[in-house]
């Protein structure tokens, strides 16, 4: 745990650094040619927008919006990565706003017939949902289920299923051209 907190200090201290170097970079610029200004503050925005790995604890209850719920103790925002792991109350239930921007999201199964299950409200996903598991015996396999609807906001995202590993959609998938399903098979 207390290397997790350390974690995401550091990752929110270089946040700060790299923010501060651009406002430097800005009042710079803003002397030589305001339309440079105006073109970096067009873009600015998306830049600013990175986020940090936030693991799943299910400390309290099943919802994403209860802050307890996750390591370190936050709540998921813009451009976070997300990463829900283990065997037990693996039901999950999405409380935060409508299309907050997720990064990614990584289901790892630690335990044998142990699935996943994202639910609630609406997510705007920046990259990939990748699932894996940790140890599986014999014959048995996992499904994850999503539950939730997806909007794609970059080009291109892909569910990649592990091997003995299948995710059921059960939400609807929009935006993103290159939406790609790479797995062994999805359910």
């Amino acid at each position: 745990m207390r290397d997790a907190v350390s974690k995401f200090a550091l990752q929110r201290l270089f946040s700060v650094a790299f923010q501060l170097s651009l406002c430097y970079v800005l009042i710079v610029l803003m002397r030589r040619s305001p339309y440079i200004v105006s073109l970096i503050l067009y873009v600015l925005p998306n830049l600013l927008l990175h986020g940090v790995v936030l693991d799943w604890t299910r400390f309290t209850d099943s919802n994403w919006s209860t802050q307890t719920n996750w390591s370190p103790n936050n709540l998921p925002s813009n451009g976070d990565e997300l990463v829900f792991t283990g065997t037990l109350n693996t039901a999950t239930l999405n409380g935060l706003a409508v299309d907050t921007l997720i990064e990614s999201i990584e289901l790892t199964n630690t335990g044998n017939a142990e699935s996943f299950s994202l639910s609630g409200n609406r997510i705007e996903l920046g990259s990939d949902i990748t699932t894996t598991a940790v140890a599986i015996v014999g014959t048995d396999s996992i499904e994850d289920v999503i539950e939730l609807d997806i909007v794609i906001v970059n080009s291109s995202a892909s569910i990649n299923a592990g091997a003995g590993h299948g995710v059921r959609v059960n939400g609807s998938i929009s935006g993103g051209a290159g939406y790609q399903r790479r797995a062994q098979w999805l359910g």
